[in-house]
């Protein structure tokens, strides 16, 4: 059975790191090396990581400057030993079956889902595969799998799953440093175009965590960064070679959804006619128009994207940011 490398990025977590690391200990697979990233914490977290660094030779510490999950997660791949990677946010947890459940496949992804529990312990949603599948090049069927769990928004993140770590050494498969909105599934998408067999588990022994405001997932994104994910995804979504018309719907309309969302935002939060008129060429320079709307947009982007056919751009651009700010 092969040996799993588990990547833990760990940043001012001190009230869950033990849990998430306990976690990992209880295993009932125990060949595994649990790498811990210290990732400039500046309240306890290194203590805890060296506290556990001490007592268990299967984990391993390094420190470094504070730069983000993704070059915590980028030194843990390049310091991994393992044949596969994992990778375990420090305020989450898992079961002591996750690597159990994932190990006895052989696969470039092994990918599962997860359980979502708010901060009060009570479960409130559980997302993974509906069956058991192995997906290949060979059987000509890869892109199936691809668009199961894009439907499922299960390749947004990088945890519960195992990557072949071979596969993303040769290839330099890394999380992109520079964006800090969706760069998990830009490495996700990235790593699939790679892959020449995929296996779906319809197992949830990932616990995500939801400790209320404190998540990414209720921050507001600056238009920037929202235009800065929506290009990249659309041109490597580009570079898909699947034919499934269902995934191309898909694509389209989350495409659009996208950039209304970013639309909506940017009349939300820029005042300066110039830097959004500047915002505006630059997403409809790289978003080609065919994909800037379909039928199910919300009603509220519906409605922008009406303004802006029937009115000259001066007073659609009035009447757009006094929308946004209701």
């Amino acid at each position: 059975m092969p040996k799993v490398s588990i990547i833990v990025p760990v940043y001012n977590v001190e009230k869950y790191l033990a849990k998430c690391i306990n976690s990992i200990i209880a295993q009932k697979y125990d060949d595994w090396e649990l790498i811990l990233v210290n990732d400039g914490s500046s309240d306890s977290s290194k203590a805890i990581c060296e506290e556990y660094y001490i007592k268990d030779n299967r984990i391993s510490l390094y420190n470094q400057e504070n730069a983000g999950p993704s070059a915590a997660r980028n030194l843990g791949i390049k310091k991994a030993k393992g044949e596969y990677i994992t990778f375990i946010d420090s305020d989450d947890y898992v079961t002591p079956t996750y690597l159990t459940d994932l190990v006895k496949y052989d696969s470039d992804i092994i990918a599962s889902g997860f359980d979502l529990w708010y901060f009060n312990g009570k479960p409130t949603e559980r997302k993974t595969y509906d069956k058991l599948g192995t997906y290949s090049l060979l059987d000509n069927n890869i892109g199936e799998a691809i668009a199961i769990g894009e439907y499922k928004y299960l390749w947004h993140s990088p945890c519960c799953k195992l990557y072949y770590r071979e596969l993303l050494i040769s290839n330099n498969l890394l999380f992109n440093e520079k964006l800090n909105y969706g760069e998990d599934h830009l490495f996700n998408l990235t790593v699939l175009l790679h892959c020449t067999r995929i296996t779906l588990v319809p197992v949830s022994n990932y616990i995500y965590t939801h400790y209320g405001n404190l998540s990414l997932t209720n921050r507001r994104v600056p238009y920037e960064v929202m235009i800065n994910y929506i290009v990249e995804l659309y041109h490597l979504r580009l570079k898909f070679n699947y034919s499934n018309k269902g995934y191309e719907d898909f694509s389209s309309n989350q495409i659009s959804n996208y950039y209304w969302q970013t639309i909506f935002t940017l009349y939300r939060t820029e005042r300066d006619k110039q830097k959004r008129v500047k915002a505006l060429n630059e997403i409809n320079l790289q978003i080609p128009r065919q994909t800037r709307y379909c039928g199910t947009l919300p009603r509220r982007y519906k409605f922008m994207r009406i303004i802006y056919k029937t009115f000259p751009f001066f007073l659609s651009d009035t009447i757009n940011r006094v929308i946004a700010q209701k």
